[in-house]
C-alpha cells in the first residue's frame, strides 16, 4: 500500500476511494424511491413508455423544489412575524 502526502498529511490511496463510497450510499434510497415510484405509477395506471420517462424526469425536480419551499418555510414565518410586530408595535 504506497502512501502519499497531500499537504503534509500522510494519506493512503483508498480514503477517495472511500469518500466516493461515502457521496454514492446516500443516493441509493433515492434512486430506490424512484423505483418504487415508476413501480407503482406502471402497476396501477398501466401506463406507457412516455409517461414513465416523464415521471422519471419530473420527479427529481419536484423534490428539489419541495424541498427549498420546505426550507424557505421559517425565513417566511419569521418574515411575516416581523411585519406584524413592526405593525403592531
Amino acid at each position: 500500500l504506497k502512501i502519499t502526502r497531500v499537504w503534509g498529511v500522510r494519506q493512503a490511496p483508498i480514503y477517495p476511494a472511500l469518500a466516493a463510497v461515502g457521496w454514492f450510499v446516500p443516493l441509493l434510497p433515492m434512486a430506490w424511491c424512484l423505483a418504487c415510484n415508476l413501480v407503482l405509477l406502471r402497476r396501477t395506471t398501466g401506463c406507457g413508455a412516455g409517461r414513465m420517462i416523464a415521471m422519471a424526469a419530473s420527479l427529481p425536480v419536484i423534490w428539489v423544489v419541495l424541498t427549498v419551499v420546505a426550507a424557505s418555510l421559517p425565513a417566511a414565518a419569521l418574515l411575516l412575524a416581523l411585519m406584524l410586530l413592526s405593525v403592531i408595535g
